[in-house]
């Protein structure tokens, strides 16, 4: 099950296979070249797994939807060997996306290891195409051996099928390390303000309206361009977006296109797709049932800049 392509088929951008380098370039615009607000939580999160479990076995790290791996090389950079026995997973329904976190974390560690010599080994991530709402059935060898699972950047959001959010968190409670383990396994779901309606008033007016403008401030008067950094001469752009309503599914439509440059000639399009994505509104009421019907429960909620944290552990685990 997978909302996305069942809304979007081959016009669902994170399928593109020209979409992950541009998706890169555009997010380092928006966001910057640092770690974003997300790890500092995603790292204290993971250090309490490290000296929970004291070496006694792997600890498994999932990143659900993970793109082109920003969460996972962001915590591959822990200092002082404080990772060794952690085995990052890298899941992701999109495999454009999967090939290029794999192909740029090849790259990255390849450098730091020519600057380090001493750069402690450690086990590789694995990345792996497969849904949210159904991941263990492609894994598994996860299946009750899971210690940490992420989902970062509101993604939860784009699980917009039926019952999709309870099918991720059914595979959660399944994915994670059973209750009567002495350490206490752990997931942690992020929302973005942007879709949580007492944190972003504006959603009711949108969708009142139909919309087509997007509460992250987007201009609306003219296309984006950025060039590419894998290949000489061409730039992306894309169009503003445009977002349609139904019910409490908000789909946010675009065109991209590459464009390539030949000294002394104007741009030549030579490649045009238009992608779209859709979010669900979301409803923390809903979302606490689906926690509890799934066999979990809400040990911590923590609050950042534009985003929501909920750290999720089994019914019956101890605290």
């Amino acid at each position: 099950m997978d909302g996305q392509y069942l809304s979007h088929s081959s016009s669902y951008a994170y399928g593109s296979e020209d979409w992950p380098e541009f998706y890169d370039l555009w997010v380092e615009s928006l966001l910057g070249t640092g770690p974003c607000e997300d790890i500092p939580v995603f790292r204290s999160a993971l250090k309490r797994r490290v000296a929970e479990c004291n070496g006694v076995h792997t600890i498994n790290v999932v990143d659900i939807g993970t793109g082109t791996g920003r969460v996972i090389k962001d915590l591959w950079q822990e200092p002082n060997g404080s990772l060794k026995g952690v085995s990052f997973w890298g899941l992701d329904n999109a495999q454009a996306m999967l090939d290029r976190a794999k192909l740029t974390f090849s790259v990255s560690e390849a450098t730091h290891r020519s600057e380090s010599s001493d750069r402690p080994a450690r086990l590789l991530p694995i990345w792996v195409q497969a849904p949210a709402a159904d991941f263990t059935s492609h894994l598994p060898e996860l299946v009750g051996k899971t210690d940490l699972i992420l989902f970062a950047a509101g993604g939860i959001g784009h699980l917009t099928a039926d019952d999709e959010v309870i099918g991720f968190l059914t595979q959660v409670r399944q994915a994670l390390r059973l209750p009567e383990h002495s350490e206490l396994p752990r997931a942690v779901i992020s929302v973005l303000y942007e879709m949580i309606p007492e944190k972003n008033p504006d959603l009711a007016v949108e969708q009142r309206r139909g919309g087509t403008g997007l509460p992250s401030g987007e201009a609306l008067d003219g296309d984006y361009k950025i060039p590419s950094r894998d290949h000489t001469g061409v730039m992306y752009s894309k169009s503003p977006t445009v977002s349609q309503w139904s019910h409490d599914v908000r789909t946010d439509s675009f065109t991209i296109k590459i464009v390539k440059h030949r000294a002394g000639q104007e741009g030549e399009v030579f490649k045009e797709k238009d992608v779209a994505w859709s979010l669900r509104i979301f409803d923390e009421k809903a979302f606490k049932d689906a926690v509890e019907k799934s066999g979990l429960r809400i040990e911590e909620v923590r609050e950042g800049e534009t985003q929501r944290w909920y750290f999720l552990a089994p019914s019956g685990a101890r605290k």
